[in-house]
């Protein structure tokens, strides 16, 4: 029987690197939030586990580019209704 990436597990990893970096992003750049650095440096380290995860559900290159797009999502989000 062939193993194929569990979608849901996979949904739930892009989910969780999508809030750490939120998370982080937010500690750095919210003026009403001033976060230490240990609490910045922990949210990168969760997102490196989750892309190590991630990695062995899909592949290394794709858990890679999973990080990169939603990443680029947060930090520069795609406007919506400009074309």
């Amino acid at each position: 029987m062939e193993q194929q990436p569990q979608g849901s597990e996979v949904a739930r990893m892009r989910e969780r690197i999508e809030l750490e970096l939120r998370s982080a992003q937010s500690a750095l750049s919210d003026p009403a939030i001033t976060a230490p650095h240990r609490f910045i440096e922990q949210r990168y380290r969760n997102i490196g586990r989750l892309q190590k995860y991630l990695g062995k559900l899909t592949s290394e290159e794709e858990a890679l580019r999973t990080v990169i797009d939603i990443s680029n999502d947060v930090i520069d989000p795609p406007a919506q209704g400009k074309e």
